[in-house]
């Protein structure tokens, strides 16, 4: 009796063990990826705010120190070179790397419970020792 409830032991601690890697590898999977992400959209964003300073594009936007009807006539004329100017490639590098890092946080956040019963299950185990 008592060999069968060491060994009964001695499996739920590997299963526990094995839990333990899959959780960390998972949140490490994760914290990498979203570090991984975040520094790509953060030097894409860079390079993109880099050029439109460059192109003194964002100069365009001192209108809106004017008056508001020079602001009312001018606008649609400003936004319009704005987007001519606008470095379309780096913009969609730029949103592509936004949407990834969304992605990434919305299904952290949709496995967060299960995260949490294996974590309090495994916390659960070390303490119970």
């Amino acid at each position: 009796m008592k060999k069968s409830l060491k060994l009964e032991e001695k499996i739920i601690k590997k299963v526990y063990h094995y839990e333990e890697k899959r959780l960390v590898f998972m949140l490490f999977r994760y914290a990498a990826l979203v570090i991984g992400f975040l520094v790509l959209f953060l030097l894409n964003l860079q390079i993109f705010f880099l050029i439109l300073k460059q192109q003194q594009t964002l100069d365009l936007f001192d209108l809106f120190s004017q008056d508001l009807e020079i602001i009312k006539n001018y606008l649609g004329d400003v936004l319009l070179t704005f987007y001519e100017e606008l470095p379309k490639t780096e913009f969609v590098f730029v949103v592509i790397f936004l949407l990834f890092l969304f992605l990434i946080l919305l299904f952290f956040v949709k496995k967060l419970p299960k995260i949490k019963n294996r974590l309090t299950s495994i916390l659960r185990f070390h303490k119970r020792k």
